[in-house]
């Protein structure tokens, strides 16, 4: 079962099978994607398989934590977006060059 709180309050919880085609059809999903975007999977990165208890509504401050049962759980406190937030990994990613036709 997996359970998202926020604030302390439920705010969705479901059974990770919810996913369309459970979450290794997720993870099957953003991989080929990447694949398609030209864009590498890098050692040690984390992979969210989708929103299975859905989209919440949840402001700066907010403290969440989702819980995967025997699987543990991830815990953040929502922060306003800073400058710079993306470091290297942006400086990394270059966004596609757009040529006019014509």
């Amino acid at each position: 079962m997996v359970r998202a709180r926020i604030n302390g309050a439920i705010a969705g919880a479901t059974s990770a099978a919810a996913l369309p085609g459970g979450p290794i059809g997720a993870l099957e999903f953003i991989l080929r994607l990447m694949q398609e975007r030209g864009i590498a999977l890098e050692a040690g990165s984390h992979i969210s398989t989708g929103a299975v208890t859905g989209v919440h509504q949840a402001r700066v401050g907010d403290h969440s934590v989702v819980s995967f049962g025997e699987w543990g759980e991830i815990a953040l406190t929502l922060s306003a977006l800073q400058p710079g937030w993306l470091g290297e990994a942006a400086a990394r990613r270059r966004a596609p060059q757009v040529r006019p036709t014509g």
